[in-house]
C-alpha cells in the first residue's frame, strides 16, 4: 500500500488532482456495461492511516452521512468501498469552480464578484445546507448535522449553474457514534463561528455564521477574520467588530448588507433560525433591487467573469483524459487542486522515477543560459554578503558584553530547556543593548520567581498576569518596565482542555473528574478557571473529585493525555504551540474560554541601578523582532514579537478575581 495502484474496484485512476493531510483526491473513470463511462472523483485514506481502525471507521461515516442527503444542491455519493487494503469514496465530478478560486480571482484583481453572482452563490448554498440540517434517518429520527467547515473551497459552482456543497469530513451528526479527530479546534480558523472558537456545543446556526463570512468575503472582494496568527483570528472572531459589508462597498444594496450582517451576529439567537431562512432572505433582498438570482443566470455570469479559468480548467482534464494508462501509480496534476473537494496544493513527492510521472498544467519557464546563470549567481552572492553587514550592523554589530552578568528570571510555564533555545536570540540582543552578559534563570514556582525579583537575586524578570498583582501588593513601587506583546495583541485566553476522545462537553460534566492545574500561582492554569467557577455559582474545590499540580502547561496537556486527569486549566498559546513542544495537539480539544489575561510584562528589581533600567526599558521598546532577531517572533512557543509601554489599569480584572480568592493583604484601591 506504499504506493497508489492505477484501479481502485471498478474505477481506473487518471490522476491524482490532490492531497490532503489524511486523504488523496483522485480524477477517476467508470467504465460498465454497453460503453457505459463517466467522470468520478475517488477520495482515497492515505496508505498509513488505512490500518487505523479509528480513523477508518471516521471515513465511512463520513460517506455514510453525506450518502443519506439527496439534494441538487450537496454533492452526491455514488459508492463507498475497499479495494485490497485501501478504503475509498466515489462522488460525482462536478465540472466548474469553487468559489474559493472566484473570491481569490476577486482579491487578485481588487475588484469584488458582482452582488447578483455572490448573492446567487450563497442562495444555493442554503438549499443544500437545508437539507443536510434537516437530515433524518431511516426511522425518520432528525440526526441534527452540522457541517462545521463552510468555507468558499467547500462550495462548486459548475458550468450550468448548480451550487454544491461538499466535504463533510468533519461533519458532526447527535447519533455519531466516532468523533473526529482533526486536532485543536475542528474547522477551518477563519470561517469558524464564535462557538466554535469556544469549544461550545454546535447547532446548525454555527454552519450559517461561516456561510455568512464567506457571503461578506464574496461581496467585498476581502478576508473578513484573516489575521497573521491562530490566536488573532479567533480573538477577531469573538471579539473584534465586524465592518458592515457596505462600508468597503458602497455600491452593496442595503437589503443584501442587512442579510449579511444578521448571519454574522456572534449570538445564535439573533441569527437566522435555519438555512432556508437565510435563502428566502436572500432572494427576497435581490428582489427589492430589481434583479432576480436564478441557476441560469449564475451560469452566464461564470461564464462571462471568468471565462479564461474555465478554459483552462478544461485543456487540463482533456490532457488528463488523454493520457496513456500505465502499470504505475497515476501521475500528479499541478494546478487541478480545485477541481472537486478542497485541499491544500499538491506537492510533487517521491523518487526521481515519480517526478517524472508529474503532469504541469501550466509551461514551465525555459533555463537559463549559462552566462546568465553565473552573473545572477554571483549577484546573489554579493547580495548576501551586504545583507549579512548590514543586518549585523542593525542587530549592534560586534561590540562584547562587560562587567557583572544581569540574571533574568522566567515563570515556570513551560520547560526550562524549551525557554533557553528558544530565547537564545533576544538574550543575545539584550547582551548587546546593556552590554552585560543575560543569564537566564527559571526557578521550579512562579512564587520562587517573584521572591528571588522582590529580594534583588534576580535583576529583572517576566511575570505573568497573577505574579505581577502578588508582587506589586507585597512592594507597589515595583518598576513595570515594558508589556510583552504578540501580533500587537496585549491579551490571550485561558483555556479547558480535555481530551479529544473524552465525553465531557461542558462544564456540567466536569462533577467529579480529576483536574489538572498547573501551579497554585498562575493565572491562567489556577486563578481564572477557578475564578469562572465561581461566577457561575459553583464551588471548584466540591466539583472535582481529585486535583493535581503538574507543574507547567507542557505536563498539563501530557497528565490529560495519558489519562491521569479528565481535563486540564492551559493558556492559549501552550495549546497552539503544542506540537512543537512535543505534545500531540490531535489528542486535545479546547472545552470552553475561562478568561481573558493581559501578557506577561518585564519587571526591573528594585536594586537594578536606575541607568540599567533606563537601558533595559528602551531596548525593549524599541525592540522589532523581525529587524533585530532575524524572525517575526521570538520562539514557537514564547510567540513575543515586541514590547510596548505597559498599563496597570488592564490589571484589574486579576487584582479582583486574586482578592476574590484571598490571596492579597493590602486593601483594595479606590
Amino acid at each position: 500500500m506504499g504506493s497508489c495502484p492505477r484501479r481502485l474496484g471498478k474505477y481506473e485512476l487518471l490522476a491524482r488532482i490532490a492531497k490532503g493531510g489524511m486523504a488523496e483526491i483522485y480524477l477517476a473513470r467508470q467504465r460498465g456495461m454497453v460503453g457505459f463511462s463517466r467522470l468520478v472523483v475517488v477520495k482515497r485514506i492515505l496508505a498509513h492511516l488505512a490500518e487505523e481502525h479509528e480513523f477508518v471507521r471516521m471515513f465511512l461515516e463520513e460517506a455514510r452521512l453525506a450518502a443519506l442527503i439527496n439534494h441538487p444542491n450537496v454533492v452526491q455519493i455514488h459508492d463507498v468501498g475497499q479495494y485490497e487494503g485501501s478504503y475509498y469514496i466515489a462522488m460525482e465530478y462536478i465540472n466548474g469552480l469553487s468559489a474559493g478560486v472566484l473570491s481569490r480571482r476577486a482579491r487578485g484583481r481588487q475588484q469584488p464578484l458582482p452582488f447578483l453572482m455572490a448573492a446567487a452563490i450563497v442562495a444555493q448554498a442554503c438549499d443544500g445546507l437545508h437539507a443536510a440540517h434537516e437530515l433524518r434517518d431511516e426511522a425518520g429520527q432528525l440526526l441534527n448535522l452540522v457541517h462545521r467547515d463552510i468555507s468558499p473551497h467547500n462550495l462548486m459552482i459548475a458550468r450550468d449553474g448548480l451550487v454544491k456543497l461538499v466535504d463533510f469530513g468533519i461533519a458532526k451528526a447527535q447519533d455519531s457514534a466516532v468523533r473526529t479527530r482533526t486536532g485543536k479546534i475542528k474547522g477551518k480558523y477563519p470561517y469558524m463561528s464564535p462557538e466554535q472558537c469556544r469549544g461550545d456545543p454546535l447547532d446548525r446556526r454555527t454552519d450559517i455564521f461561516s456561510l455568512g463570512i464567506v457571503f461578506h468575503e464574496l461581496v467585498t472582494g476581502r478576508r473578513l477574520f484573516e489575521r497573521s496568527g491562530e490566536l488573532m483570528i479567533l480573538k477577531a472572531i469573538t471579539e473584534d467588530p465586524i465592518p458592515e459589508p457596505c462600508e468597503l462597498r458602497p455600491d452593496l444594496p442595503q437589503p443584501i448588507n442587512r442579510v449579511i450582517l444578521r448571519a454574522l451576529r456572534r449570538h445564535p439567537d439573533q441569527r437566522y433560525t435555519d438555512a432556508a431562512m437565510m435563502g428566502q432572505a436572500v432572494r427576497e433582498a435581490l428582489v427589492g433591487t430589481g434583479v432576480e438570482s436564478s441557476q441560469h443566470e449564475l451560469a452566464r455570469l461564470l461564464q462571462s467573469e471568468f471565462a479564461d479559468l474555465l478554459d483552462a480548467r478544461a485543456e487540463a482534464l482533456q490532457r488528463v483524459i488523454k493520457l496513456r494508462p500505465s502499470t504505475e501509480a497515476p501521475p500528479v496534476v499541478d494546478g487541478f487542486q480545485d477541481s472537486s473537494l478542497s485541499v491544500p496544493p499538491v506537492e510533487v513527492e517521491g523518487p526521481p522515477r515519480a517526478r517524472r510521472n508529474t503532469l504541469r498544467v501550466k509551461t514551465a519557464r525555459p533555463g537559463f543560459p549559462l552566462r546568465r546563470a553565473l552573473v545572477i549567481g554571483l549577484a546573489v552572492v554579493v547580495a548576501a554578503g551586504l545583507a549579512g553587514l548590514l543586518y549585523r550592523h542593525l542587530r549592534g554589530g560586534g561590540s562584547r558584553p562587560s562587567g557583572p552578568s544581569l540574571r533574568y528570571g522566567l515563570p515556570p510555564s513551560f520547560p526550562a530547556r524549551v525557554a533557553r533555545e528558544e530565547l537564545k536570540p533576544f538574550l543575545r540582543y539584550l547582551e548587546r543593548r546593556l552590554q552585560r552578559r543575560v543569564e537566564l534563570v527559571v526557578p521550579g514556582s512562579y512564587r520562587e520567581l517573584r521572591r528571588l525579583l522582590l529580594d534583588g537575586r534576580l535583576d529583572f524578570a517576566n511575570l505573568p498576569a497573577l505574579q505581577l498583582v502578588l508582587a506589586r501588593d507585597e512592594d507597589p513601587g515595583l518598576e513595570v518596565v515594558a508589556t510583552q506583546t504578540y501580533e500587537q495583541a496585549r491579551r490571550y485566553q485561558s483555556y479547558i482542555i480535555v481530551r479529544d476522545d473524552s465525553p465531557i462537553s461542558g462544564p456540567e460534566e466536569l462533577q467529579g473528574k480529576r483536574f489538572c492545574y498547573v501551579d497554585p500561582e498562575s493565572t491562567s492554569g489556577y486563578l481564572l478557571p477557578r475564578h469562572f467557577f465561581i461566577r457561575t455559582g459553583v464551588n471548584p474545590d466540591r466539583l472535582f473529585g481529585s486535583t493535581r499540580f503538574s507543574g507547567n502547561h507542557v505536563k498539563v496537556m501530557r497528565d490529560v493525555i495519558a489519562g491521569r486527569c479528565d481535563a486540564g486549566a492551559v493558556y492559549s498559546g501552550a495549546l497552539l504551540s503544542a506540537h512543537s513542544l512535543g505534545v500531540p495537539s490531535s489528542r486535545l480539544r479546547m472545552l470552553l474560554i475561562t478568561g481573558q489575561v493581559p501578557y506577561d510584562v518585564i519587571c526591573a528589581s528594585p536594586k537594578l541601578p536606575a541607568e540599567l533600567r533606563r537601558r533595559l526599558r528602551d531596548a525593549l521598546l524599541q525592540m522589532d523582532a523581525q529587524r533585530h532577531l532575524g524572525r517575526k517572533v521570538v520562539g514557537p512557543t514564547f510567540r513575543i514579537d515586541g514590547f510596548v509601554e505597559p498599563r496597570l489599569e488592564e490589571f484589574r480584572e486579576i487584582e479582583v478575581a486574586a482578592r476574590a480568592a484571598g490571596m492579597l493583604k493590602r486593601p483594595a484601591t479606590p
